[in-house]
Formats: C-alpha cells, structure tokens, sequence
C-alpha cells in the first residue's frame, strides 16, 4: 500500500506468436462476453449487446438544459436524501456572506498549495532518514504541483433549519465545504487515515450509528432522576482552536 503502481509491462519479445496470438484471442473474447450476451445458432456463436436507457429522450434532454443552466445551482441537502435548487445569485451571495466573517476567514496574497507542498515534501524526506517510511512511500505520497489543485469550496444548504433563521427567504444558511480532493495533503491524509480509523473506533465512547446506540443502551437500567442530553456545536469544524486540538 502507498506505493505508485508499476508501469512495467514484460516485453513481447520476450513471448512467442502463438502465446501473443492468444491472449490476443482471451482478450477479445472476455471482452465481447462482458458487454454482450451470447447464444447458439445451429453451430454458430452470436453475442448480442440488448441494453435500453432508463431514461427517456426528454428526460436527458431536460437533465443537459438544467446542466447548463446558469441561473440556478442543484445541491444535495445537509442533511437528509433530498435535493435543492437554488437561484445562482442567491447561493453565491450566502457563499459571500459566510466568507465575509473575519472570524472564519481571511484573504490570502496568494495559493498557499505551493508553500505546503513543499513542507510536505521535507517532512517525507525526514521521515525517510529515519527510516519510518520507505522511499517508495516518499514517492507515493509526495505532492505532484503539476497535477495537484487548490481546494474547492462550496454550501449544502441546511433546510433542515427553522425558515425564520434562513438568512434570505429563499436561501437556507449552507454548511461550508472545502474539499481536500487532489490537493497536496490528499495522499498523506489517505496515509493518516489508515492508521487512526481503527484506533478511532475503540475507546469506550464511540458509537457508530443510531443502531450502534440502541444496541448499547438495550436492557441498560435508568434511575428516574436521570436526564438524557444530546449537545450541538454551532458551526464546529470553523470554531475548532487548532492548536488545541494538536497539543
């Protein structure tokens, strides 16, 4: 694991006609059986492709034009399956009002991908004098600034709030994504991850799910002056003292 994928491919000289002329063979007919169905006609072979689309001409033509529409904005909800459709100026003015929060956020001079890649790199390469990742791992996990990308941000509304709290009637307040897809710390976080995820999970607190709880508290005995007491964190992630939390 967290090694690049070899690129080696044995040379084909190094194979006779006949075993090329095989796989050749192999190939093209594992790849005529995955996409088709065959049957037997007298003592003939036929594979036939019978697929139909489950959506209608009308429907992709109306699925493309609400694509390319730019006056409105399609977003999965906060919380729950369902999906909303904003006004595109409604949604970037929200964006725009929740980056305006100084307490949050600040301007940059410019990208700081670039500065982090390059600490990144340097932790990699003390961590491999130290010998506590391979090389290999160095390899894999170090930014490449030719394919890395600045983060993305965007708002799933929160419909779930009370409307009187929205900030515009016809816009709910949006939780704040900023996505780590491709950016310089994707493959090292990939490589964090793996190790906290099974620790994460064992001390004495942690429940999964709803289920998880049920299955816990099932048979457990309450005295009547006992309270239950669920607790929210208003806009968490933003209000988190980072050097508190790595000390």
């Amino acid at each position: 694991m967290f090694r690049k994928k070899s690129s080696w491919t044995p040379s084909t000289r190094q194979l006779s006609d006949k075993t090329l002329n095989t796989i050749d063979s192999i190939c093209e007919v594992s790849s005529n059986l995955i996409a088709g169905k065959k049957f037997i006609q007298g003592e003939n072979e036929y594979i036939t492709q019978s697929t139909r689309p489950n959506l209608t001409k009308s429907q992709i033509r109306t699925i493309k034009q609400l694509k390319n529409n730019a006056d409105i904005i399609i977003k999965p909800v906060d919380k729950g399956g369902a999906v909303v459709v904003m006004q595109t100026q409604l949604y970037r003015s929200e964006a725009i009002r929740q980056l305006s929060n100084t307490k949050y956020y600040r301007p940059l001079d410019s990208p700081l991908y670039v500065v982090m890649a390059q600490r990144i790199y340097e932790i990699l390469h003390r961590m491999s004098r130290e010998a506590k990742i391979s090389q290999a791992n160095v390899s894999y996990l170090k930014p490449d600034l030719k394919t890395i990308t600045p983060r993305y941000f965007y708002l799933l509304p929160k419909i779930h709030k009370p409307r009187q709290s929205w900030p515009h009637a016809d816009t709910p307040a949006g939780r704040p994504i900023v996505s780590d897809c491709n950016s310089e710390s994707t493959r090292v976080c990939e490589f964090i991850d793996y190790f906290l995820q099974p620790v994460s999970t064992l001390h004495t607190s942690y429940l999964k799910d709803t289920y998880h709880f049920i299955e816990r508290v099932k048979g457990f005995k309450t005295e009547p002056h006992w309270l239950l007491i669920s607790a929210d964190v208003e806009s968490l992630y933003t209000n988190m003292q980072i050097d508190l939390i790595i000390q």
